[in-house]
């Protein structure tokens, strides 16, 4: 006799992840520099008004549940190009410091869907490299629940 069954796989949404760069493809950095070099990004001091986050759309990194639960605070520097459109180059996309890797991913999901308004330079929008401090710091109650025996 023969029996039949079903199998059922449910699964959850999955986080982004940076993509593996290809071989002989540049680092981040790299191409940011390649980019300024080439004058095809501008920083801060080149242009007439510089990049900054639409307040309006907000989007804030997730406190990765393991650091949260342990009151592990932390910050990341994050490097990046913001496009005309004011939508991030998650190629330029690196972390000049981090206090911990899941930090990191946690700003990476947030800044791809993060909006800015663009820097403009001569009355046009233009490619604007910007870095952004984002701190990551557990509420009291975390820190008090971590000091109890």
């Amino acid at each position: 006799s023969s029996s039949c069954g079903t199998i059922m796989l449910w699964s959850k949404r999955g986080q982004v992840r940076a993509s593996k760069p290809k071989p002989q493809s540049l680092t981040p950095s790299a191409l940011v520099a390649r980019m300024l070099e080439q004058r095809t990004v501008l920083t801060a001091a080149d242009v007439d008004s510089v990049a900054r986050v639409d307040s309006t759309q907000l989007v804030l990194p997730v406190y990765p549940t393991s650091l949260y639960e342990t009151a592990i605070s932390g910050r990341v520097l994050a490097e990046f190009v913001v496009a005309a459109d004011g939508t991030v180059d998650m190629q330029t996309f690196s972390a000049v410091t981090a206090s911990n890797r899941e930090f990191v991913e946690s700003v990476r999901t947030a800044l791809d869907q993060q909006r800015f308004r663009a820097a403009y330079r001569g009355g046009k929008p233009v490619y604007q490299v910007m870095q952004l401090p984002f701190d990551f710091l557990p509420d009291s109650s975390t820190v008090q629940r971590k000091k109890r025996p």
